[in-house]
């Protein structure tokens, strides 16, 4: 049966034996300059995610030469997720989240901050976690964000009002998911980004890519 699209992360990205990657956020502005050396920034666009991953020399890298063979084309996207920030850092495995759905409790009207709810009493995030939420439909797509400004889920129900970047996106919701565990975003191969791999008798060399976040 043909593969379908995009890859979840168990299928491609959790499959690759990343040595070392980037995981970037775009800036999304145009500058200009005054005579009087003033610096004019304008926002341009939505700030997208990009990166590289760079694989370690194997014995073998067929397996996943034809994952990658297969996302260097044209409408094959594929789900990624920061290795480092898999978890928050306050929760570094998962378990004092455990089985408990965040959800989004509103947005401000900033578009910077928003409050979460329906996690344990005391749940913490960190500056610099990631979390992720998926909105809107066909395509369905995959607001990816770091914290600026944390805190502690404190109440009934417990919650705590984060800022984040990027800025949120109008179409997020109250009771949107909120996605801890391993928060994702929708990526496409950069084209001429793959690096190759050579081979000899016994080992084949590492290689590397380059991605980019889509919202299509």
């Amino acid at each position: 049966m043909a593969i379908t699209f995009p890859l979840g992360a168990p299928t491609f990205w959790d499959g690759l034996r990343i040595a070392s990657l980037s995981f970037r956020l775009g800036e999304a502005m145009s500058v200009s300059e005054t005579g009087g050396g003033e610096v004019l920034a304008a926002r341009m666009g939505t700030r997208l995610w990009s990166g590289e991953a760079r694989i370690p020399p194997a014995e073998d890298q067929d397996q996943t030469l034809a994952l990658i063979d297969l996302i260097r084309q044209p409408g094959a996207p594929f789900m990624v997720y920061d290795r480092r920030r898999e978890f928050a850092q306050a929760d570094p495995d998962g378990a004092i989240q455990g089985a408990a759905v965040c959800r989004v409790a509103s947005v401000a009207s900033n578009a910077r901050e928003m409050t979460l709810t329906d996690l344990p009493s005391g749940y913490v995030l960190t500056p610099g976690d990631h979390l992720s939420i998926s909105y809107g439909s066909t395509p369905i797509r995959y607001f990816l964000a770091r914290v600026v400004t944390g805190g502690a889920f404190v109440g009934a129900p417990a919650q705590v009002t984060v800022e984040v970047v990027p800025g949120i996106p109008e179409a997020v919701a109250a009771d949107d998911v909120v996605r801890l565990i391993q928060p994702i975003c929708k990526a496409v191969y950069v084209p001429d980004s793959f690096s190759g791999v050579s081979r000899d008798l016994v080992l084949d060399s590492g290689f590397s890519f380059k991605w980019r976040q889509t919202l299509r």
